[in-house]
């Protein structure tokens, strides 16, 4: 269920405000206080996401839509196009509901914890279309933001390349046709203990199973260069590819310490490129074995 909600200059809201939400959740105050703009960031989230014109950024106002917020200009407050607009929603899932769906709860597990997922969104004077400036994650078990993603121009052929990636994924999803593809890359990511402590333990238990898993793919990037196919989810260059699998062998296979395990995945993650369809992160591999290394290492 929902958390919270955080606004910074939509409609009503300037400075940035958070929004406690409840089961059951009253709102009330003066007029052009900013009661509706609460809904109607909500609703704008919701109308573009489920408009027929995917891989839209934003859409303050569409056919039959549910929320009719004029142009950007009309959104952003103050009218001022030098701001930009952000919305951030953190969600959490009660005990029942993660049981329901039999998915693992720790005993320690609280209800107060939560995921946040923030994008940011800017149409200078200049601009024609509406921008997306930033798309950030947060999590209870970590103090401030987990990672933040900005936009990022890449080659026509590589965004093609993982449009056709995401849309393999996204048809076991049974999730409708892309129409367009947008790329980011990782910018930050948290180096707090406490967000990495569960991976890390997971991770520990399983290392010597990665570590064979990784020789396995070795062993089938071998076969398959020698019949002129490389996979995918590897690196055209094959000796640069070899050479970081051997270097995530010896690492799963030693008695690596939290530190270490930290600073490998800030290593690796940082400067990730992911797809986005219109603002919504798509789960697709990532290019380069240490990635793809870490990919496996959270697999349960």
């Amino acid at each position: 269920m929902l958390k919270a909600i955080e606004l910074e200059n939509f409609k009503a809201f300037g400075e940035r405000n958070r929004i406690e939400l409840a089961p059951i959740t009253l709102i009330f105050g003066e007029n052009s206080a900013g009661k509706s703009s609460i809904l109607q960031a909500l609703n704008l989230l919701k109308q573009t996401r489920e408009s027929r014109d995917k891989g839209a950024l934003i859409l303050p106002r569409t056919d039959g839509g549910i929320v009719d917020l004029g142009g950007f200009r009309e959104m952003v407050f103050d009218h001022d196009l030098s701001r930009d607009v952000s919305i951030r929603i953190d969600y959490s899932q009660d005990r029942a509901a993660r049981r329901r769906q039999a998915v693992s709860v720790p005993v320690e597990a609280s209800d107060s914890e939560y995921i946040g997922f923030e994008v940011g969104f800017n149409r200078r004077p200049e601009d024609h279309e509406v921008q997306l400036k930033a798309v950030t994650l947060y999590s209870s078990a970590a103090s401030g933001k987990v990672a933040e993603f900005q936009p990022v121009e890449l080659p026509p052929e590589q965004l093609r390349r993982m449009a056709r990636d995401s849309q393999t994924m996204l048809r076991a999803h049974r999730t409708p046709r892309l129409s367009e593809v947008r790329a980011a890359k990782c910018t930050s990511l948290t180096s707090d203990t406490a967000f990495w402590s569960e991976i890390f333990e997971r991770t520990k238990r399983r290392a010597d199973k990665i570590a064979d898993e990784l020789r396995q793919l070795q062993n089938d990037a071998q076969e398959s260069a020698q019949q002129g196919t490389l996979f995918k989810e590897v690196d055209e260059d094959r000796q640069s590819w070899l050479a970081q699998s051997d270097e995530a062998i010896s690492f799963y296979s030693s008695d690596f310490t939290s530190g270490e395990f930290v600073e490998r995945m800030m290593r690796a993650e940082l400067e990730t490129i992911i797809a986005l369809d219109g603002f919504v992160p798509l789960p697709i591999l990532s290019a380069s074995m240490g990635q793809f290394a870490d990919v496996c290492s959270r697999r349960t």
